[in-house]
């Protein structure tokens, strides 16, 4: 199954979006849809700070470090994700794993990252920096009845 995404980028010192570029990636392969799309679209942008994504899927945990990373050096990110293609909206920490929907792929919703922290429809993540690798995983609780434990890299 393909994941496709589709990045836009914030326009410096206006409100307008402007059309970036594509990716397209395999459920499980080594490239990823959305950051291959963001590298293509960084290099359009001007040095633009804010990135929306259009995909038919949540982002995978080596996507979440990765726009984390981003993030914390001051870009934001906003997921359009219209499916859930590989059930990854646990691993996204977007919905907790005993969600009724959490297995769903027909489930969609926004995901907001920007500043360390990711923001699903229950849970917050945030990074926190490690001694012996550049970024460990927490996991805290916002309002969620369950915390996120599907990323990797927690601390």
């Amino acid at each position: 199954m393909t994941v496709s995404s589709d990045c836009s980028y914030r326009v410096k010192d206006t409100d307008d979006w402007a059309k970036g570029s594509s990716g397209d990636g395999q459920l499980g392969g080594k490239s990823h849809a959305e950051q291959t799309a963001y590298q293509a679209t960084l290099y359009k942008s001007d040095g633009a700070k804010k990135f929306k994504f259009i995909q038919n899927a949540f982002p995978c945990y080596k996507c979440l470090d990765f726009f984390l990373l981003k993030s914390v050096a001051g870009a934001s990110f906003v997921f359009e994700c219209t499916e859930n293609h590989g059930l990854y909206a646990v691993e996204a920490c977007y919905v907790p794993d005993n969600h009724p929907k959490a297995r769903d792929a027909t489930l969609a919703g926004t995901l907001r990252i920007e500043a360390g922290e990711v923001r699903g429809l229950y849970s917050t993540m945030v990074v926190y920096p490690a001694a012996a690798t550049p970024t460990a995983l927490a996991v805290i609780n916002s309002s969620a009845p369950a915390k996120c434990t599907k990323t990797k890299n927690k601390k």
